[in-house]
């Protein structure tokens, strides 16, 4: 893609998905992963519960029980990149590139749209984990 110089523009795994690194001893067991997504806003109420500090309200939760058991409940994944955008408005060759918002659900499924636009696309992670072959929406229901 023509407008991506970076991971800011697109929404795929290759851009998104960043290995989350914990050294925490007496905590994590040596060795221990956590294979199911995780969120950047579960960071700081780990941070916060590994280092016994009350937490402020917040929309993430704590990974730490997961380091204990080695295991997650699923927690959808949200993102969003408004820089087509703002790359379309500083340079015309880019036309009317619109921003994207994407929804990665059950470390398997993934669902990709530009706002204000009619392009959905729809990705089953196990089938395609490249991201290279979107299913039409109208193919969502007999996925899931």
């Amino acid at each position: 893609y023509l407008e991506e110089e970076g991971h800011g523009c697109l929404l795929f795994d290759a851009t998104q998905m960043v290995p989350l690194w914990f050294r925490l001893p007496g905590v994590v067991p040596p060795g221990a992963r956590i294979l199911e997504q995780v969120r950047l806003l579960d960071v700081a109420p780990t941070v916060l519960d590994v280092l016994e500090i009350p937490a402020p309200s917040m929309q993430g939760r704590s990974l730490r029980a997961a380091f204990e058991t080695g295991g997650l409940t699923h927690r959808p994944a949200f993102c969003e990149t408004y820089f087509r955008e703002e790359r379309a408005e500083a340079d015309l060759q880019f036309g009317d590139l619109r921003p994207l918002k994407a929804i990665r659900l059950d470390n398997r499924y993934k669902i990709i749209w530009e706002l204000g636009g009619e392009e959905i696309c729809f990705y089953d992670l196990t089938q395609d984990p490249n991201e290279q072959n979107p299913s039409l929406l109208s193919d969502i229901n007999d996925v899931l």
